[in-house]
């Protein structure tokens, strides 16, 4: 009797010569995982129907790509039939050597990717249409992550990032770097913030905390409200402004130019006004706080 989770394909991998690994999926999830071989381990998973991808190489790139479509399970009087493979059964697991410092591309449309353990690469870049995109720890010059409908949560980044959902969530925890993150109604929550900010929502709040403010920050949200927190130290003008909602401020070292309930100026440190970056926070109907 068929197992979902049967290994159906193991193939082993020269990475020499190869600076990017490339994985799109139609409806399988995509696991990366660290290995201590020298060679990339894929395994594929699935039943006797299940259409394996396939591999090619293409320059210094290693490309792997499948057409599988998952087929209809459907259930009669109590007892189901399948015609082929249900989904969010199947995967493609890849087991990429620790020492490979390269690129990895991975895009499944319905299915989630993972890029699991800490990871040390040039480029990471991830796409999903209606699955999840969960990383561990990355350190990589650019990171971009984006999905139409799926959530997106990162345990910690380093790097330049850029994070993009429609109507998923976003969720980093930790990290270092510009960040860009833009949703459409999904929820964002953004922590360790230390350096050019922008941070964009329609529908959506945005909670975001920022370990020191160096560099310029744009947060702005339609309907959503905006929830920042800023380390006591930091040197920054701060301008929050808001049409129908209301501003709140709780920074007891901030020194308030200017203060009503939709729009407030403030400055904190030391340093000249003239020689600190830039907060602006604006909403239009949604609230914002700011403290400590």
């Amino acid at each position: 009797m068929f197992v979902n989770h049967d290994v159906v394909y193991t193939g082993n991998f020269s990475l020499e010569g190869i600076d990017t690994i490339w994985v799109k999926e139609s409806f399988r999830n995509i696991v990366f995982l660290h290995g201590d071989g020298e060679e990339l381990i894929v395994k594929e998973y699935g039943n006797s129907e299940t259409e394996l991808m396939r591999a090619e190489q293409r320059g210094t790139a290693l490309c792997f790509e499948g057409n599988g479509k998952p087929l209809v399970y459907v259930g009669i009087c109590g007892i189901g039939f399948s015609s082929g493979v249900r989904v969010g059964h199947h995967k493609i697991e890849l087991t990429i050597p620790s020492g490979f410092k390269g690129q990895i591309y991975g895009e499944s449309k319905s299915g989630d990717v993972f890029l699991e353990d800490t990871w040390e690469l040039q480029n990471l870049q991830i796409k999903t249409a209606s699955g999840d995109a969960n990383v561990g720890r990355i350190r990589a010059e650019h990171i971009l992550i984006e999905s139409a409908s799926g959530d997106i949560c990162v345990a910690e980044a380093w790097g330049d990032r850029q994070l993009f959902s429609a109507s998923g969530d976003i969720c980093l925890k930790e990290g270092r770097g510009n960040l860009h993150a833009k949703t459409k109604s999904g929820d964002m929550e953004v922590g360790g913030l230390n350096a050019e900010t922008v941070l964009e929502s329609i529908s959506g709040d945005i909670a975001a905390g920022f370990s020191t403010v160096t560099q310029p920050v744009k947060i702005t949200t339609v309907s959503g409200d905006a929830d920042i927190k800023i380390a006591a130290d930091s040197s920054v003008n701060i301008e929050a402004k808001t049409v129908s909602g209301d501003v709140s401020v709780h920074l007891p070292l901030a020194q308030i130019s200017s203060r009503s309930e939709k729009h407030v100026l403030a400055h904190m440190g030391s340093s000249a006004v003239e020689n600190t970056p830039v907060m602006y926070i604006s909403s239009v109907s949604g609230d914002i706080c700011m403290d400590d």
